[in-house]
């Protein structure tokens, strides 16, 4: 029983570290995208 809850508990780190690399991937997208926007707009003002 002991063994297969290391397994799981393996398994579940696993999973969080995968979506953590992935949050943070998420959040240079985002930044990227906001700021992509903001030149955007500033562009549209301009002309």
């Amino acid at each position: 029983m002991t063994h297969h809850f290391q397994e799981s508990c393996d398994s579940t780190n696993g999973l969080w570290f995968t979506l953590g690399k992935f949050n943070t991937y998420l959040r240079q997208c985002q930044y990227f995208f906001a700021n992509f926007i903001l030149f955007y707009l500033r562009l549209l003002n301009i002309t």
